[in-house]
């Protein structure tokens, strides 16, 4: 008599999932939100607050000044400091002692394309959430070092941007870089006085519109800018022209440093008017600005010939003009030849090689007489 064995399936074996609490769970527990009807045994727990994750920003109130008066430094007055609660980014168009040229037609052209240019970063920085809704360039960010980076990238673009659209730079590189002997059309002047003004203008071209970053404690040279009052009035057609002006605000305003209003340029002021450098510093600071982008398009030639030639040599020389002063005559800088120590060296081992080469033949002379 045979008997089956009952073959039971490998699967047949159920897996026992162990629950767990709700408590363990996480879920319907004392303080739980599924039980809300439930109150905590303690009645005088309080239960703590969600903390606010708003990040702190930083407000940056931004000027771009642009100045087209004339200019004129002085290098025999000592040198400023800045001292003032603005953060300066300098765009100058020549280096000290060197006149600039620009058209009355293409200083309206440029103007205009700055206008554009600054009208397009602030649609951006809306875009961004960088810039609030007011009628000057008040910004946001996140922290001090973002805001100084964008507002260096902006003076950068800014600085290369008006390289570009300055017609008699642009024409200056040009005749200067051609094999053809050929002078730009604003040296072909019947004026003879402004020959050397502009033999130098062409000479220093690849050394303007450098842009200058100070910190607190820069030495700078308190430049002096005058305002003409009959070309003032010569100029209604041109906003831009014999001016201090504030771009990318509305209305485009004049400094107040200026003391004329924008509307009396068609009538003659009497006298000229004069303001330096340190007084246009210090009128951005009273308004409160934190920082500044100055485009300055005037001349930074001195009062005479010899002061012209003393500024662009000392410049040139490396010595504190205007901030950080990068150019140096004479090429590279080459310290002296100390040949003294050179030879003395050279002496000395020629002295020990001729003293150990007779020590080696004495000793081999002393080795062959004890051979023998």
């Amino acid at each position: 008599m045979t008997t089956r064995k009952s073959i039971k399936p490998k699967n047949s074996k159920k897996k026992i999932r162990k629950t767990r609490s709700k408590r363990q769970r996480g879920g319907g527990g004392v303080f739980s939100s599924e039980n809300p009807e439930l109150e905590p045994e303690n009645p005088n727990l309080e239960i703590p607050k969600p903390v606010s994750t708003s990040v702190p920003t930083v407000d940056i109130k931004l000027a771009i000044l642009l100045i087209t008066t004339h200019g004129n430094v002085d290098s025999s007055e000592p040198t400023s400091i800045h001292d003032f609660d603005i953060n300066i980014r300098k765009v100058n168009a020549t280096i000290p002692g060197v006149c600039n040229f620009i058209e009355d037609g293409e200083l309206l052209e440029m103007g205009n394309e700055m206008s554009r240019f600054i009208e397009l970063n602030k649609e951006q920085w809306l875009t961004d959430g960088i810039l609030k809704p007011s009628s000057g360039l008040n910004l946001q960010f996140k922290s001090v070092k973002m805001a100084q980076r964008r507002i260096d990238d902006l003076s950068k673009s800014l600085r290369s941007f008006i390289q570009r659209i300055d017609g008699v730079r642009k024409e200056t590189v040009k005749t200067a870089t051609s094999k053809r002997k050929v002078e730009p059309r604003f040296m072909e002047s019947k004026d003879t006085h402004w020959e050397p003004a502009a033999s130098k203008y062409r000479d220093n071209i690849d050394k303007g519109y450098q842009l200058e970053k100070w910190d607190q404690g820069d030495e700078y040279l308190d430049k002096i800018y005058t305002i003409i009052s009959d070309e003032r009035s010569d100029t209604t057609s041109n906003p831009y022209n014999n001016t201090v002006l504030f771009l990318g605000e509305t209305g485009m305003p004049d400094s107040s440093v200026i003391d004329i209003p924008y509307n009396s340029r068609s009538n003659k002021a009497k006298g000229d008017t004069q303001m330096r450098l340190s007084e246009i510093l210090e009128d951005l600071t009273e308004k409160g600005y934190t920082d500044t982008i100055i485009i300055d398009l005037s001349c930074s030639a001195g009062f005479t010939d010899t002061d012209s030639r003393n500024a662009t040599y000392s410049y040139k020389r490396g010595e504190v003009m205007t901030g950080k002063a990068p150019y140096h005559i004479g090429g590279k800088k080459r310290k002296p030849r100390k040949t003294y120590r050179k030879t003395s060296r050279k002496r000395k081992t020629r002295k020990t090689s001729r003293k150990t080469s007779r020590k080696r033949k004495s000793k081999r002379k002393t080795s062959r007489k004890s051979r023998k």
